[in-house]
């Protein structure tokens, strides 16, 4: 699986620039997905409608990773998804406490070229993270990582 990493400087330049509309219109394309391994295989389950709604009403608001509560993804395994991409993205955390990356975070740093991508078909939230020195605890860098039919 490729990684696409950018300088800090690049993270902090593209972050807040993608537009609500261009969001939606990824959303409206791709699953948002949690993965879980079970017996040493990766399987994605799908945030559920009500997550994904709340995420769509507010994009820039509710915490992409507070969506991912296991009680919040449908109970089905999403078969035919492999790893493709890996992306390093910016979150400027309100909390030092907690992370509060939102979709709109993660999707500054995904570029045009993967936005419109038809063969992506998913987006899965990674749960490391690392903190950025010189910021008190609230900026961090995180990845996703984007899904391809197998």
């Amino acid at each position: 699986m490729e990684e696409k990493d950018y300088s800090i400087s690049g993270l902090y330049y593209r972050y807040g620039k993608t537009t609500d509309n261009e969001i939606r219109r990824f959303l409206d394309t791709k699953k948002l997905v949690r993965c879980e391994i079970i017996d040493n295989e990766s399987k994605y389950f799908q945030l559920s409608k009500t997550s994904v709604d709340r995420i769509y009403d507010k994009l820039r608001k509710v915490t992409f990773s507070s969506a991912f509560d296991e009680s919040k993804t449908d109970n089905e395994v999403i078969s035919g998804l492999k790893e493709f991409l890996k992306i390093t993205y910016l979150v400027k955390s309100s909390s030092r406490f907690f992370i509060k990356q939102d979709i709109g975070e993660v999707l500054d740093q995904l570029g045009w070229e993967y936005m419109l991508d038809e063969n992506i078909k998913a987006i899965c939230l990674n749960d490391e993270y690392e903190p950025l020195p010189d910021t008190g605890g609230e900026h961090f860098l995180m990845t996703v990582t984007l899904l391809i039919e197998e």
